[in-house]
């Protein structure tokens, strides 16, 4: 086991959040650090009729940390298409 997953089992219990959410606090540095837009088609909320979600660029599942760097603005088009991929 390496030490991404000892992390996240040690962490589990500790908050109400899982280590795959974003919290809070950190969503909105991700969002204000991305302008509030989409990272990949540059849409925002205040132009468009779309919700921007935040959205771990290495994915959770493949041991891709919750924090800033490893985090992105996508709105929710963006973010079912990469899904699909």
């Amino acid at each position: 086991s390496n030490s991404v997953d000892t992390t996240i089992h040690q962490q589990k219990g500790k908050s109400a959040f899982t280590r795959r959410t974003v919290p809070p606090g950190l969503r909105w540095k991700v969002l204000s650090r991305d302008d509030f837009k989409c990272t990949v088609c540059g849409k925002d909320p205040k132009n468009y009729e779309i919700t921007l979600e935040v959205d771990h660029i290495i994915p959770w599942a493949e041991g891709g940390p919750t924090e800033i760097g490893n985090l992105r603005t996508l709105c929710s088009k963006c973010n079912l298409g990469k899904s699909n991929k």
